[in-house]
């Protein structure tokens, strides 16, 4: 539970579950696509039985994703966890980040930690377009650069790549109990 945003950036973070690059089962209904797997997350030395379930809404008319996420314990232990998911923004011009609808940074390359967000917004200056994501319930976010690194004739530069949003919740899970949460992404053109 103890993470870090800088080890989080580094990759230096153990990972506590089986989730990450592991099969779910998939269905699809019309617009809607749900993901579910039973895994485990590694606690005192334990592996306890969780279940995520992820739903996936489409509205193409509307330029919108809902992702709807349950975390279920299916143990007899409480379990204690940091949940996250990383979502990834690439711009190719200059944009601004705003959070809470406050103005935050007109870089690239800012490293942002906040606490208690609801939403966090990229206006993409070149293309006016407004991208936004909000999180229900309130989140702590990590907003970082991912860059890589190349030899040019001028020796040595940083080449941006996208900007990680990362919303991330401490859950404290009873026994038998779940957890919810919604993300919704939306993209509109003409937003001044």
């Amino acid at each position: 539970l103890n993470t870090e945003l800088e080890a989080f950036k580094n990759c230096a973070c153990e990972e506590m579950g089986d989730f990450v690059g592991q099969p779910y089962s998939a269905k699809v209904s019309g617009s809607r696509l749900v993901l579910k797997r039973e895994g485990r997350v590694r606690q005192r030395e334990r592996d306890l039985p969780v279940l995520i379930e992820k739903s996936f809404d489409l509205d193409p008319e509307e330029a919108v994703i809902t992702v709807n996420y349950t975390l279920s314990n299916r143990s007899q232990e409480a379990l204690n966890l940091c949940f996250g998911t990383e979502l990834n923004v690439h711009i190719l011009g200059e944009f601004d980040i705003a959070y809470q609808e406050i103005l935050k940074s007109k870089q690239k390359l800012l490293t942002m930690k906040e606490e208690k967000v609801s939403a966090v917004i990229f206006k993409d200056i070149e293309h006016n377009l407004h991208i936004s994501m909000h999180f229900g319930p309130e989140a702590a976010l990590w907003v970082f650069p991912i860059e890589t690194v190349s030899q040019s004739e001028e020796g040595f530069e940083r080449i941006y790549q996208s900007t990680v949003v990362f919303p991330h919740w401490e859950l404290n899970l009873g026994a038998s109990q779940s957890w919810q949460m919604k993300l919704q992404k939306r993209i509109e053109e003409g937003i001044a």
